[in-house]
């Protein structure tokens, strides 16, 4: 069922993968919310629904990739998106491969097939680093490739084997390996461009190339994070810390710590002894080169912590009709500090579950989520305003000169959407959504209606994602009108 990012991720790469024959909506490559996506040298075929959909995501990169036979090659909302460099069928990508602002400036007159990229385009590197660069190398075409790489560079940090062969046994391709050591004398900026080219031994004329650069800086730490943060510990019990730090690359870095408490005692690898201490505790860890330093608070106790609050946030908002919301809870102690417990949510009307992610799908105008522990004795609840709760025909004046069924909106959609269709005279109207299989499974309208425009807020919640179709018969006294819509419903 192909793969979906979402919550933020960045930096994401994928190269060489089959997306072929997935039937859920979507479900070749769903990208929802990140930024920094390399999508380069994949086949998208024969997808139900899009092989690709971006949803509010950022620098969308999509190229040298092979796009045959989907419903829709590429589906984009509200994203920056690429799609340069790929194969679209021999043909120049029109209307039918993407919906939604998608720049495409070249395409490719036919397929790709052996393909070469490093895992990185750049990487950074401290004077005195060894480690390995991987090479991936695949052939779209043949799957059972032969192919000779040859590796130079700038400089000479490389350690491993220039020349180096490989057979692909699968759709996973090779990986090379290429062990590195860059010299102590280094110093910052310097650069080494590493160049790999590849040929096949099978295919006379097929080869690929690719470069990156490693680049060598000064690492120092620049932020550390200590955990865990607000813990009740019972007194006389040992009890562990432990810190990360980044560099300004945000790459992860070591450092001799200096622990400190301002009760009790803590060791070098950050144990805290609480024998004889009762109270609040601020433990620090610091960096003896930079001064960067991190603190929490615990609280060392001499009773049993017991809940006594919790909240609720946000107490109180305001939502659109099939809105989702995610709300948070967090449960307190008689000491003030966060406990960890069971709690149990419930919602006067729409759903909740039990992770506290809320959906507007009544038809109430307000309702009421509520957050309590197991035996209902400690609670805490939030008010919702739901706004826009439509679910009839609505008749707008102006009387058209033809019939039309308009594409809804928006789509895709999640769970409602809005049909708007036109009648030129009064008739007998029929408003009915099917699934793939043709099977019928909503009438929206049933009756006789007046010439004029109309829009229907359609609610789908009840619906599992996927592709339906919204056909519409008009039979007047002078003139008859059907026409199909094809609707996409993505939660």
């Amino acid at each position: 069922s192909g793969i979906k990012f979402g919550d933020n991720n960045s930096n994401i790469k994928l190269y060489f993968n089959n997306f072929n024959d997935n039937f859920c909506t979507f479900t070749g490559l769903n990208i929802d919310g990140d930024s920094e996506v390399e999508v380069i040298g994949n086949n998208f075929y024969n997808n139900n629904g899009a092989a690709i959909f971006s949803n509010s995501s950022e620098e969308v990169n999509i190229s040298s990739n092979n796009f045959a036979e989907n419903d829709v090659a590429i589906i984009n909302e509200n994203s920056s998106l690429i799609a340069d460099n790929n194969y679209w069928g021999g043909n120049q990508p029109g209307q039918s491969d993407y919906q939604g602002d998608v720049i495409i400036n070249n395409w490719l007159s036919s397929p790709v097939n052996l393909q070469t990229a490093f895992e990185e385009n750049e990487r950074f590197v401290t004077p005195g680093e060894s480690d390995t660069l991987l090479l991936v190398v695949q052939n779209m075409d043949d799957l059972f490739d032969e192919v000779e790489v040859t590796f130079s560079e700038d400089n000479n940090w490389i350690e491993g084997e220039l020349t180096q062969t490989g057979t692909m046994t699968d759709s996973t391709g090779l990986i090379f390996q290429l062990p590195y050591t860059i010299p102590a004398e280094a110093g910052a900026d310097a650069n080494n461009r590493i160049y790999a080219s590849v040929v096949s031994t099978k295919t006379d004329g097929l080869f690929a190339a690719d470069t990156t650069v490693l680049t060598t800086y000064e690492a120092t730490v620049q932020s550390i994070t200590l955990s865990p943060d607000s813990s009740t510990i019972m007194q006389g019990e040992s009890f562990s810390f432990y810190y990360s730090a980044l560099d300004e690359k945000e790459i992860p870095i070591e450092f001799t710590p200096n622990w400190s408490v301002d009760k009790g005692t803590i060791s070098p690898e950050g144990l805290l002894e609480t024998t004889g201490v009762e109270g609040e505790v601020t433990v620090t860890v610091t960096d003896p080169v930079s001064g960067k330093f991190a603190n929490v608070k615990c609280y060392v106790a001499s009773e049993e912590e017991e809940l006594t609050d919790i909240t609720l946030i946000p107490s109180e908002i305001t939502l659109e009709y099939g809105d989702s919301y995610q709300f948070n809870a967090t449960a307190y102690n008689q000491f003030n500090y966060k406990m960890e417990t069971a709690l149990l949510w419930s919602a006067s009307d729409g759903d909740v579950n039990q992770g506290g992610l809320y959906i507007a799908n009544s038809q109430a105008t307000s309702a009421t989520i509520t957050v309590s522990d197991t035996n209902g004795v400690i609670s805490a609840a939030a008010n919702i305003t739901i706004e826009n709760v439509v679910t009839d025909v609505n008749e707008v004046a102006e009387i058209p000169s033809e019939y039309v069924l308009k594409q809804n909106y928006p789509n895709p959609f999640n769970p409602t959407t809005v049909i708007e269709y036109h009648l030129v005279e009064e008739a007998k109207v029929t408003l009915k959504v099917f699934n793939m299989l043709g099977q019928l499974v909503s009438t929206l309208v049933d009756n006789d209606q007046f010439a004029g425009q109309y829009q229907y807020h359609w609610n789908a919640s009840n619906l599992a994602s996927g592709i339906y179709f919204c056909e519409i018969r008009a039979d007047g006294k002078s003139s008859n009108y059907r026409n199909i819509i094809k609707m996409i419903l993505l939660k």
